[in-house]
């Protein structure tokens, strides 16, 4: 779906594709919470996946739009770094009002995730500005101009201008097959290997998310003071290393230390390949 859910951003509004996507998860979230049917659940977790590609690249795209520093390097590193800094926190202070309605009614859980994409719906539609952002006119139905975009795109990755963007690409490619495979065994290690009892490992991650809170911002003095590259390079290495040595720990406070270098790390090199990405875009390509 990333396609077509691009198209209606590049082409027609960043604006009205980050409304549809908070109203459809809010509809999803709500199906989570109301059904019990798991053929109902599995299809509202699929609505909440399509819902979130109407919002994966357009929040970027009208970020840097609006600011208009889609060729200043520096300043989207600053921009992605802060979103990264406020998604962190997000996670931190949504985790502890969670445990509480939870501890209430595990259900209302997804209630509560309904309706905040509803009011987020709201807020969108209400506050938004779409800055530096003209419309496409193009005569063509909607699957035809989703069919134009990915065209577009795809053309755009291989022309031979864009060697840099191809590397980013392959190195995204081998950087999610690699490291989903460290989060899928990470928690095994963790409860079959040094024996921690699955909701001792959630205190520890949630420690380990507030120890790292500041990741976003230190990946943001990193890259201004050697670059791009270099940090990528340096903090690629970096993860590779404590992974193995994670692997090797027989002690907790190794594997825990270990944990934190490696979530330090990820966090850096996401917030340097996200700004290099978005420096490389074409502006009328960059959600798509």
């Amino acid at each position: 779906f990333e396609f077509p859910t691009g198209a209606i951003s590049d082409y027609d509004s960043r604006k009205k594709s980050l409304a549809i996507s908070f109203f459809l998860m809010a509809v999803a979230f709500f199906g989570v919470f109301a059904f019990t049917n798991f053929w109902l659940l599995a299809l509202s977790w699929i609505l909440g996946d399509i819902a979130w590609t109407f919002y994966s690249g357009s929040g970027s795209a009208w970020s840097i739009d609006a600011l208009g520093i889609g060729k200043k390097k520096h300043k989207i590193v600053s921009l992605i770094s802060k979103g990264y800094f406020f998604e962190k926190g997000g996670q931190i202070i949504g985790g502890l009002i969670g445990l509480v309605v939870i501890a209430i009614n595990f259900r209302f859980i997804w209630l509560a995730v309904s309706i905040s994409n509803l009011i987020m719906c709201f807020i969108v539609i209400k506050y938004m500005e779409e800055r530096n952002f003209k419309p496409e006119k193009v005569q063509h139905n909607y699957l035809m101009k989703a069919f134009i975009k990915a065209k577009e795109s795809f053309l755009y990755v291989i022309h031979k201008k864009s060697k840099e963007l191809r590397v980013l690409m392959l190195g995204s490619l081998l950087g999610n097959l690699t490291f989903s495979a460290f989060l899928i065994a990470m928690p095994l290690f963790f409860t079959e290997i040094l024996k921690i009892s699955p909701e001792k490992l959630s205190g520890i991650l949630g420690i380990i998310a507030a120890i790292t809170i500041i990741a976003p911002l230190l990946a943001e003095k990193i890259t201004h003071k050697i670059g791009v590259k270099k940090s990528m390079v340096t903090f690629v290495l970096l993860v590779a290393i404590f992974v193995v040595i994670f692997a090797l720990s027989k002690s907790l406070i190794f594997a825990i230390a270990s944990l934190i270098i490696i979530k330090y790390g990820l966090v850096i090199v996401s917030v340097v390949e996200d700004a290099a990405y978005q420096h490389r875009f074409d502006p009328k390509l960059r959600a798509s």
